[in-house]
Order: C-alpha cells, then sequence, then structure tokens
C-alpha cells in the first residue's frame, strides 16, 4: 500500500493493523513524518513500513517501477493538486491497484487519468472520495 501525503499516517497504520502486506509513507512535512514514526512506534509497528520524507512527485520518482496494489491520495485540496496527485501515481499503478483519492467535494475528480479510471464517488460533508481502478 502506498499512503501518500501521509498526515498522521492514520490511513496507512490501520492497512497494516488490517493485514497490510507493507506501506509506504510518503509525507514532505517533517514534522509530519516525525509524528508518522512516533504513531507506528506507539502501536508497537517496528517493520513491514518506509517512510519517505519528500514531495510526491520526488517519491514517485523514487518508486519507479514499483507497483501497489491499493494507493491513498490526500493532497491539498485543489483541482490542480489532485490532477497532479493522479498523474505521479498513474505510473505506480497496474491492473488490479485501486486508487482512492481524497478532495474537495467543489472540486469534481477526473473521469480518467491514463489507465485510471473512476470506478466509484462518495460525499461526506466538504470532502470527496474519489475511487479508481486501472484499466488497459
Amino acid at each position: 500500500m502506498l499512503d501518500a501525503f501521509a498526515g498522521t499516517g492514520a490511513v496507512g497504520i490501520e492497512a497494516l493493523s488490517r493485514g497490510a502486506a507493507d506501506v509506504t509513507f510518503v509525507e514532505r512535512d517533517p514534522r509530519a513524518a516525525a509524528l508518522i514514526a512516533e504513531n507506528l512506534a506507539h502501536c508497537g509497528v517496528t517493520e513491514r513500513y518506509a517512510i519517505i520524507r519528500v514531495d510526491f512527485a520526488r517519491a514517485a520518482a523514487r518508486l519507479a517501477g514499483s507497483r501497489f496494489d491499493l494507493m491513498f491520495l490526500d493532497p491539498p485540496y485543489g483541482a490542480a493538486e489532485m490532477a497532479s496527485a493522479l498523474e505521479q501515481a498513474e505510473p505506480l499503478a497496474s491492473a488490479g491497484t485501486t486508487v482512492v483519492l481524497e478532495h474537495a467535494r467543489r472540486d469534481a475528480a477526473p473521469a480518467r487519468q491514463g489507465h485510471l479510471t473512476l470506478t466509484r464517488a462518495l460525499t461526506s460533508g466538504d470532502s470527496g472520495l474519489a475511487l479508481y481502478e486501472w484499466r488497459a
């Protein structure tokens, strides 16, 4: 699993607690990255994770050639940021990959980005979740 724009790491930590083989956290803010490490330690997690402390564009370049079954993207709200995050995530996906994109409800999620196709959209309050699957 990839937890990008990870913040506190809550999504990735939850995935680990539910049996994810491993989680890669991407968080550029040094304080937030340190908080992820603290939260992992507090939960007793000592392996099966990596924390990459750079912006998502650099992390995606570093991860080129890697593929993830599940990606959770929570970029800063804004249509341009959402589109950029999907564009950077698309090369890390393959058949069977699901991408979950959190976004502002006011910004419609793109129907497609490369091989990523929007399959479901949910809203709650001011936030939305867009679910994408990789399709040829």
